[in-house]
């Protein structure tokens, strides 16, 4: 009796050590909520002084007042527009021209910095790149409540950095989606905030289990492409991106270590083209950031001289833009020509993107306080130096980009117009001690498809139990125990010649015959575990598009221990000590 039941043991150990491989990170997994990127929904409206652009719908304060907003990729605050950015001389509808306004003392949950840190609480907007491009407007920093979109069904953070400010230098507010935090400085004896770094607001949504990690999907949406496609508006996903708003193969770089300018590609050329020229614009190629508060694209003084040359635009020295005429403006409209720009994640070699931006791109329209009637305009700014090479607006409107602020990396694409139905992929955290089997396994594995690998790895033991039974049961009559006792009317000697004879005969051919029972047993099996998980590790396609690129060790282990049960598993299995 001993001896079966150290049988059945025996037969019952790899299907159990598999279930405990299984089960330390499904159980986790099944207990876990993991959230879902998160889509901010546009404004609807194509608003702004450099042109018109996709504004964004956000609420702030407490009761909520509604704002229309732009996207700051290089800002991680939000920025509103005061009451007093509006006033006598102003146009009548000012405050609408604006995107609404913000005043902080009618919410109840404001709460100015310089009741925390007794200052002025007036400070420089946070933006490193339009401080590079010598803009120095201030506001009025405090706490307050922001939530996302007008509808409501978007979260709403606490105690989240704002300023208000009045300066027309930023048209519109906008809002900030870098997760840097924010330190303010004092000049008086209170010190304390020089040891106190205030999250972003994108970093709170992580925080607070809002989104699954620190990342976010961006296109800044196209008025001219708006003319003939009706969903053009902008969009921006936290957490994650959209494989609906961009197509072709996308260039994935390394951020850079400039802080405030991380996302720098590299020009390595640039081309223009029309129906019957082609030329190059960038004699030397150069490192750019990308920008999203604001318009212009800032490139060197030859590069916007050959601009000039192809375009047929000229300079003011007066508005520092390059301002057109209806007549060159019609000639570009019959004209048509396009420019794309060769990016890489370096000036040279590697791999490369080109995005192409057609003349409507650069179809844009300058309004007051920029000019002082209404007036075309071209995008193009002259850098003073490489500080100031910069990628804005007008070139968002046909790329997508989307940075992983975990992992140090984003991803250029060529915009989609007109746009797919949207398909939002989560980019998932960094795996920890505390969130492996989240991170990694929710990537691919849906709640339903979890609880079918536990049910099916339950099933799994009580077939190993039968077959274990059983190859227990055949090994005891291996061993020479006849299926039934010999003749009682037969007297010893006899009874013992057979016994014997019959072990002779087991002798024989029991080597044969227990190697072929063996994998007889092995096979019947496999078979019934292979029917249970093969389904499961065959995952559809979409699914398996969602999974990262690299699949992270204990989604590596996972697969490995289906495999096994289906009867493919390699010599040996290492535990990854997860």
């Amino acid at each position: 009796m001993f001896t079966q039941i150290m049988t059945l043991q025996m037969s019952l150990s790899w299907p159990l050590a598999w279930l405990w491989i299984f089960w330390t990170p499904l159980s986790a997994v099944a207990t876990t909520t993991v959230p879902a990127p998160i889509s901010v929904d546009p404004s609807e409206r194509f608003e702004g002084n450099d042109g018109p652009w996709s504004t964004f719908a956000i609420r702030v304060g407490t009761p909520a007042q509604d704002v229309r907003v732009l996207v700051a990729m290089a800002s991680q605050e939000t920025w509103v527009v005061s009451p007093g950015g509006c006033v006598a001389g102003e146009p009548s509808d000012c405050q609408t021209l604006r995107g609404g306004t913000f005043n902080l003392n009618t919410s109840s949950t404001w709460l100015p910095t310089k009741d925390i840190w007794n200052n002025t609480g007036i400070y420089v907007l946070s933006n490193e790149i339009g401080n590079y491009l010598g803009n120095d407007a201030t506001g009025e920093y405090g706490f307050d409540t922001v939530g996302l979109s007008w509808s409501g069904t978007g979260p709403t953070l606490n105690r989240t950095i704002v300023a208000s400010f009045i300066d027309t230098s930023y048209y519109l507010g906008e809002f900030g989606i870098s997760p840097r935090s924010t330190n303010f400085t004092v000049t008086n004896d209170n010190s304390s905030a020089l040891d106190d770094p205030q999250p972003s607001y994108l970093s709170l949504l992580k925080q607070n289990n809002y989104i699954p990690s620190v990342s976010w999907g961006y296109q800044t949406g196209s008025y001219y492409r708006s003319q003939s496609y009706p969903n053009a508006y902008g969009s921006l996903v936290l957490g994650g991106f959209d494989t609906g708003r961009f197509t072709g193969s996308p260039l994935s770089m390394n951020m850079g270590t400039d802080q405030g300018r991380e996302l720098l590609v590299g020009i390595q050329g640039i081309a223009f083209d029309d129906t019957s020229t082609s030329s190059s614009l960038l004699q030397t190629p150069i490192l750019a950031a990308l920008d999203s508060t604001q318009a212009d694209i800032w490139l060197p003084l030859d590069t916007c001289q050959l601009f000039e040359e192809a375009f047929g635009i000229m300079w003011n020295d007066t508005a520092q833009m390059y301002l057109l005429n209806d007549t060159v403006h019609n000639a570009l409209l019959a004209q048509d020509p396009s420019v794309s720009f060769k990016l890489g994640s370096s000036t040279s070699g590697g791999s490369t993107l080109s995005i192409t931006l057609p003349y409507g791109a650069f179809d844009l329209t300058a309004d007051y306080p920029l000019v002082a009637n209404s007036t075309l305009y071209f995008p193009l700014k002259r850098a003073a130096n490489s500080t100031q090479f910069t990628l804005g607006r007008a070139f968002m409107q046909e790329a997508y980009i989307w940075a992983d602020y975990e992992r140090y990396n984003f991803s250029l694409a060529q915009a989609q117009w007109p746009p797919a139905t949207p398909h939002l992929i989560a980019i998932q955290p960094l795996a920890t001690t505390n969130n492996t089997s989240r991170s990694n396994l929710s990537s691919g594995l849906s709640d339903g498809v979890i609880s079918g690998i536990v049910v099916a790895i339950v099933a799994v033991v009580l077939i190993a139990i039968g077959v274990g039974a059983v190859l227990a049961i055949r090994k005891r009559r291996r061993k020479g125990y006849p299926t039934s006792p010999p003749n009682s009317d037969e007297d010893p000697a006899a009874a013992h010649s057979h016994h014997a004879l019959n072990q002779i005969e087991l002798e024989d051919t029991g080597a044969r015959r227990t190697e072929m029972d063996a994998l007889e047993s092995q096979k019947a099996q496999l078979d019934a575990i292979d029917s249970m998980v093969k389904p499961l590790v065959e995952m559809p396609a979409d699914m398996a598009a969602e999974l990262p690129a690299e699949m992270p060790a204990q989604e590596v282990r996972l697969k490995l221990a289906a495999s096994a049960l289906a009867g493919e598993m390699p010599g040996r299995f290492e535990s990854d000590g997860g």
